[in-house]
């Protein structure tokens, strides 16, 4: 005679399974799902159609700005997105990379593209991704939505090659093995572009919009610091030339712009903010001085990683944060031989030791 046997369901795959009565409290997956992951690093990707529940997923939320018109700046580089949005919007999701130094907006940006779209909007950076398990959560996540979603990889020169083989041929076929992967739009952004070329260079090209921002101007970083504090809505006057003096010392950074704006809101005195910013001149801080000094005190070009070692920086640190302003700015020049001074650096140097306090900065390590 046979038992009877009861109705439950997978806790996992929320399947109706037929049990018997004593295993009931016992069983919590069907035999499917008991099977389908004997392997750590497979990723198990479910069908379009199926309704996941993610309720773990970070998800950001949309941008205080709210549309790309209010981004200040980058008017080519708007151009160029809006073309990509048309094109999202009436022909199929494409993929954007966007290459920028550190706080200039990449991450911004891609908020506003999706909010534009309106799209889910998923913003991670590698680290979140070497676990598998993470990326399975993301990709059903994708599976799992119906409207466009736009996942966002940040600091992407740190992705490894696992997770870079994975993504191609989601890129390319919207394939992941036998599954087919609803199809996205991946925004990838680096501070730096060189690592992440020599990694992987079939990557980059699975981008169609290709996106570097360039600095900003004076007035641009005075129109950003303006509209933020707007947006915060505190009932503080700033006269004009504090605006000025933030912007004349933030390098041409929005992110180290508004850090400054932040102070002045609450310590009112210029002098002081620059003080415990650890802003010398024109936005040029204990370090580069530092860097000046070091490249001063030398008769011979410095390789970057030597240069950075003698200052206290890793090499990364120096190449991408402090190195390209001052090239920029014009205090140093970068020879086949290595790193020198220029005369507007010495010149700088001097000015700096004719002016009361600022000359006592630490030499090189």
């Amino acid at each position: 005679m046979f038992e009877t046997l009861t109705l439950t369901i997978c806790k996992k795959c929320g399947k109706q399974i037929q049990v018997l009565p004593e295993w009931k409290d016992q069983t919590e997956t069907c035999i499917a799902c008991q099977k389908e992951k004997q392997n750590p690093n497979e990723i198990i990707i479910k069908h379009a159609e199926l309704n996941i529940d993610n309720k773990d997923l970070i998800v950001k939320n949309t941008p205080k700005l709210l549309t790309l018109n209010e981004f200040v700046g980058q008017e080519e580089n708007k151009k160029s997105i809006l073309t990509t949005i048309k094109i999202i919007q009436q022909i199929k999701p494409i993929n954007l990379f966007i290459h920028g130094y550190p706080g200039c907006g990449k991450s911004t940006l891609a908020e506003i593209i999706a909010h534009e779209l309106k799209a889910k909007f998923i913003y991670t950076i590698p680290e979140q991704l070497k676990n598998m398990d993470k990326i399975e959560e993301i990709l059903n996540n994708i599976q799992s939505h119906e409207n466009l979603t736009v996942w966002m990889i940040d600091e992407a020169h740190n992705m490894d090659k696992k997770l870079i083989n994975i993504l191609l041929p989601i890129l390319q076929d919207n394939r992941l093995g036998d599954i087919t992967i609803r199809s996205f739009t991946m925004i990838l952004a680096t501070t730096d572009f060189n690592k992440l070329y020599k990694k992987s260079e079939a990557l980059i090209s699975r981008f169609q919009t290709k996106i570097y921002l360039e600095k900003y101007t004076l007035d641009n970083i005075v129109t950003i610091l303006k509209q933020y504090k707007q947006k915060l809505s505190i009932n503080i006057d700033i006269p004009e030339e504090d605006y000025i003096l933030l912007a004349k010392n933030s390098k041409g950074i929005p992110r180290e712009a508004i850090n400054l704006l932040l102070k002045r809101l609450v310590l009112f005195n210029i002098p002081e903010i620059l003080k415990e910013s650890k802003i010398v001149l024109n936005g040029l801080n204990q370090k580069d001085i530092q860097i000046l000094q070091c490249l001063n005190a030398e008769t011979k070009p410095m390789g970057a990683n030597f240069l950075s070692q003698k200052v206290g920086l890793i090499d990364a640190d120096y190449q991408l944060v402090y190195e390209p302003f001052l090239v920029e700015c014009g205090m140093i020049d970068r020879t086949p031989k290595g790193r020198i001074i220029s005369l507007k650096g010495k010149h700088f140097l001097q000015e700096l030791t004719n002016m009361k306090g600022v000359s006592n900065v630490n030499i090189c390590q």
